[in-house]
């Protein structure tokens, strides 16, 4: 049920394996804009979900740095063939146009941040406003419970406490929805 109450964003911190979410989990982490997962936990995303980066590769192949930088790319479960694996969301949030030296400055990415949070809740508010019906047949369920890592705070280089301040001053509206909580999961 939606609200017109208006909240901030909650992360709650936790200790564990962001990858044995429940299925229908989205998982968010922080992406450039050139379609590059070839380091630090994107690289782990990479090898766990080969058709999503997939996805996100051409999606910013088909994209200018300039169009996608603030943005989200929500990409369903495709990964079938694998029946033991938990059937997960991947959120990209781009928060930088390029990675390595050339990555945008600290400042930059967490603008970049907060647009792109708001994008992927907004969108995923859309979603969940949907009749159930609408979702199409053969569809996975609709996105589930949120779980992130550290966002930015690896080969962006910026620290956690900064990205974590400016999510937490996102301002959501309807407070009950699934949208309101993120569990931060550090690894163990």
């Amino acid at each position: 049920m939606s609200s017109t109450s208006r909240g901030n964003l909650c992360l709650i911190e936790e200790t564990g394996d962001i990858f044995s979410a429940p299925p229908n989990s989205v998982l968010i982490h922080a992406c450039n804009c050139q379609g590059s997962w070839g380091a630090g936990i994107a690289e782990e995303f990479k090898k766990r979900y080969p058709g999503a980066y997939k996805e996100y590769a051409a999606h910013c192949k088909k994209n200018m740095a300039e169009d996608l930088i603030g943005t989200c790319f929500l990409i369903p479960p495709l990964e079938p063939e694998d029946e033991w694996r938990p059937k997960h969301y991947i959120g990209c949030l781009f928060t930088s146009r390029r990675y390595g030296r050339s990555k945008d400055n600290a400042d930059a990415i967490l603008e970049a941040t907060t647009a792109a949070m708001q994008a992927l809740l907004n969108h995923l508010k859309k979603w969940h406003a949907k009749p159930a019906s609408t979702h199409g047949t053969g569809q996975p369920g609709a996105p589930a419970e949120l779980f992130m890592c550290r966002i930015n705070s690896g080969k962006f280089g910026v620290p956690w406490a900064r990205s974590k301040a400016v999510l937490e001053n996102l301002e959501i509206d309807g407070t009950e929805d699934i949208v309101n909580q993120i569990k931060v999961i550090l690894k163990g």
